[in-house]
């Protein structure tokens, strides 16, 4: 075999004695030609195949990978956020569209808890207003602002007159009915960024950001009035009034410093209920 051809050649031979050789004589440019055709064939399939699977890849990839991909990074996403306001979209309706669906649900459930647990965590249970534990951070917040803005800070803390005898006289659970309306008329005094919470017993506080003393003392007499005027019915029947006394006390102040404020109205406060309750005293008023 050569290049250009190849070749058979066998003897012949007739009663054992040769008589010629049989030469059978192949051109290898045919042979040549079918390879290449069969080799193009061949490459051509392949490319086909190559091309069919990236396709049915990509097919794949947009059917399962890429809404698995996207639920995945959205968990991840509020996982790291806590986020729990966020929505995962999607147009489908196969069964990835069920279960965008149900996650979402889920996400609501676990948004509607976590508000639920952050109400109880800072609202005090009877009365509705804020507890004690958010008013001292609130003032924290306000007590930086009014630090940095160098702008005054009021505080109003208030005192239901005489409650030990209303409940030795109707009972807790008139008791707990007058811290509720009392606490009711106190927000309805109050401006509306002001924020009052229950500060212990039948103890009220009032913050007040951007306020000098002269306004602090006007928003007291207003929750002071508000509450001398209602006439509380018990679920007897029996009506009875009740007073508040109100301590105040404004002034620039910083995180670390804002319990003097606090003690500072609670002083007012104290000089309020020796005068005879039912009334607003200034600590300038009190210390005087």
């Amino acid at each position: 075999m050569d290049r250009e051809f190849h070749y058979v050649i066998y003897p012949i031979e007739l009663e054992g004695s040769p008589v010629g050789r049989l030469a059978v004589l192949s051109d290898n440019q045919a042979m040549y030609t079918k390879m290449r055709r069969y080799m193009v064939l061949q490459i051509g399939v392949t490319v086909l195949i190559f091309t069919g699977l990236l396709l049915l890849s990509w097919r794949l990839q947009l059917i399962f990978t890429q809404p698995i991909t996207q639920l995945v990074q959205g968990m991840r996403h509020i996982g790291s956020s806590k986020d729990y306001s966020t929505t995962l979209h999607t147009d489908r309706t196969d069964e990835f569209g069920e279960l965008y669906q149900g996650f979402n649900a889920m996400l609501r459930e676990v948004r509607v808890r976590d508000e639920k647990l952050s109400h109880l965590a800072t609202t005090d249970p009877l009365t509705g207003l804020a507890n004690r534990r958010f008013a001292l951070e609130t003032m924290q917040t306000l007590a930086a602002q009014s630090e940095r803005n160098q702008t005054p800070l009021g505080v109003i803390l208030l005192d239901v007159d005489h409650f030990k005898q209303v409940n030795d006289t109707y009972g807790h659970p008139v008791g707990d009915l007058i811290l509720q309306q009392v606490a009711q008329r106190l927000q309805s005094s109050i401006r509306t960024d002001d924020i009052a919470a229950r500060f212990g017993g039948e103890e009220f506080l009032v913050l007040c950001a951007d306020t000098d003393v002269p306004t602090a003392v006007q928003v007291a007499e207003r929750i002071r009035t508000v509450v001398a005027e209602q006439v509380f019915t018990t679920p007897q029947g029996a009506t009875l009034r009740v007073t508040v006394s109100l301590g105040v006390q404004a002034s620039i102040t910083t995180p670390e410093a804002m319990m003097q404020l606090v003690e500072a109205a609670d002083q007012a406060l104290y000089c309020a209920k020796q005068a005879g309750r039912n009334r607003v005293v200034a600590h300038t008023e009190g210390a005087a």
